[in-house]
């Protein structure tokens, strides 16, 4: 409505005074791109894009972000699995986001197998969601591995901060593996 309007015109105006008062970053050009991307401007985004990697190339945050918000929303999934495995490689192995996002790319590009075998094969020591691999078991039809999955998620607490989505996410996991205490937990 007229309230979220006035929010991006005014985020817009913010936006433009910072760029006339300093030289562009990587961080400008990705809250730009994510402004274009809620006006469905995808010339802009797709500008803005490719100048947020340009500028700090080695921001596997921005890398990351640039694969789901751009590539993976659109159906470019070569795009997005690239730039997945880019920003896994610039952040390393304690990074779960990338990894996670590349999971959930091949889950909806090459089916739950070929993101099971992904999962599989990811390195020693990466970090991964349990959430994630409950999910691609759940999906697969093997409950009794999913539950025992669902086992390693941890209780939601003020730590663990996750988006609205991925909590309603781990919620539905549970209620669908029987788990309503803590689908409870994680609507809360």
């Amino acid at each position: 409505g007229n309230g979220a309007r006035h929010r991006r015109v005014r985020g817009r105006s913010h936006l433009d005074r910072a760029e006339a008062l300093q030289p562009a970053t990587a961080e400008l050009r990705l809250a730009q791109l994510l402004l274009a991307l809620d006006q469905d401007n995808w010339p802009e985004v797709d500008r803005l894009a490719k100048e947020c990697l340009k500028l700090d190339p080695q921001n596997g945050d921005n890398t990351n972000a640039v694969g789901a918000y751009v590539y993976y929303t659109r159906g470019n999934f070569a795009e997005a699995d690239r730039l997945f495995v880019r920003a896994q490689d610039i952040q390393g192995l304690a990074v779960a986001a990338p990894f996670n996002n590349r999971v959930a790319l091949w889950m909806r590009w090459r089916g739950p197998e070929a993101a099971l075998r992904l999962w599989d094969r990811a390195p020693p020591g990466q970090v991964r969601s349990e959430s994630t691999h409950a999910s691609l078991l759940l999906a697969l039809g093997r409950i009794d591995e999913a539950r025992a999955a669902a086992e390693g998620i941890p209780a939601p607490s003020p730590v663990i901060a996750l988006g609205a989505d991925r909590s309603a996410g781990i919620g539905f996991t549970m209620l669908a593996l029987g788990r309503e205490d803590r689908a409870r937990a994680w609507a809360d």
